[in-house]
């Protein structure tokens, strides 16, 4: 194979896995953005911000938060992102347990739910809920 044709399949290559402008990278980046942030600000307070896997359940919120002893799931989404269907289906399985679960997807947010867990304050659902 001579030079121009490898070259050609390596560019080929790499435009399928790399994004051509920052609105392909943007939406991820903020997203992880702003779960790094809620991860230091929690973390900050003294608890913990557990990613939250469960093998064999989709859908489930990206982190459990313990904090003085008290345990409430978030899921964090782009701004303007909306939840799938699946998401919603489980966070409802989950309420139903009488566990809170949130949806943050600014740092501002992060700011007022770790301000308000400081204060020793677990908010209603619906003052974040998007979900």
């Amino acid at each position: 194979m001579d030079h121009n044709k490898r070259q050609e399949r390596l560019v080929s290559r790499l435009r399928q896995t790399v994004p051509r402008t920052s609105k392909e990278v943007l939406p991820e980046m903020i997203e992880n953005q702003v779960e790094q942030y809620l991860i230091k600000k929690v973390s900050a307070l003294g608890g913990k911000a557990w990613k939250f896997v469960s093998p064999g359940n989709a859908g489930v919120p990206d982190r459990l938060i313990t904090y003085n002893s008290k345990a409430f799931f978030v899921e964090v989404k782009r701004p303007g992102g909306k939840p799938r269907a699946l998401q919603k289906a489980t966070v409802a399985q989950i309420r139903a347990t009488g566990m809170k679960v949130y949806c943050i997807s600014t740092k501002a947010q992060v700011d007022e739910l770790t301000n308000l867990m400081r204060s020793g304050i677990i908010p209603e659902e619906r003052h974040f809920d998007r979900i």
